[in-house]
């Protein structure tokens, strides 16, 4: 959101030989996935530098910077780009799993699986997805349970007025509210989990019953 939308400009740029600034440890999905995003713009010559992001600060001889377009120009951008491959249905319930991630651990997951099992829930884990892939499963998604973290950027392409649970650790930013535009779906702020450990955003625990009671007072299934 924050940045794919302002690979918009290089159609303003004349340069012929242009460098997209990249952290150098980038994953490789995220590589493809802005040459994609070029490719369906109709700029095909472009090529990465990459830098450390360890080091502070970086100096350039000529360096273009674009402003932050906002998530209201980021939902029209993909939209108009992907069209061709966002399929929106409403068929699916995800759990998003936290799985191998640093921070904001789920450290009862198990257990929350083995409820939302019963609800014919699937499981998905963004970090082994790719970026197509995410858009695809969130796209068909009716229910959606989601520990807040990065994934919630895919929020961006579901349909509207489906269920979306954001389960919340201490100190999560409110993205998913900034990300439903025009309450596009139905979001529950899930604030009933424990906070454990001294992280900045921490590990927790998911009290497992009372997601039972909102996910059947909701029907969320």
């Amino acid at each position: 959101i924050d940045f794919m939308p302002r690979l918009f400009c290089l159609k303003k740029i004349s340069y012929d030989e242009i460098s997209v600034i990249i952290p150098h440890n980038l994953d490789k999905k995220f590589q493809e996935f802005i040459i994609t995003i070029c490719n369906l713009l109709e700029i095909n010559e472009i090529t990465f530098f990459k830098i450390n992001s360890e080091n502070l600060i970086h100096s350039f001889e000529n360096l273009i910077f674009t402003s932050n377009p906002g998530t209201l120009f980021a939902h029209t951008f993909f939209h108009k780009l992907l069209k061709n491959t966002i399929k929106k249905n409403k068929e699916r319930n995800l759990y998003v799993m936290r799985g191998s991630t640093i921070n904001r651990k789920v450290l009862n997951e198990i257990d929350l699986i083995k409820l939302l099992q019963k609800y014919n829930y699937e499981f998905i884990d963004c970090a082994t997805l790719s970026i197509e892939e995410q858009i695809k499963q969130f796209s068909e998604a009716k229910n959606i349970i989601i520990p807040s973290g990065a994934a919630i950027t895919n929020l961006l392409f579901v349909p509207d007025k489906i269920n979306v649970v954001e389960i919340r650790s201490n100190l999560d930013r409110i993205f998913s509210k900034l990300i439903n535009l025009n309450n596009r779906f139905n979001l529950y702020l899930f604030e009933n989990t424990i906070k454990l450990g001294w992280k900045l955003r921490q590990d927790i625990i998911v009290d497992i019953q009372k997601l039972k009671r909102l996910v059947e007072e909701k029907k969320l299934f």
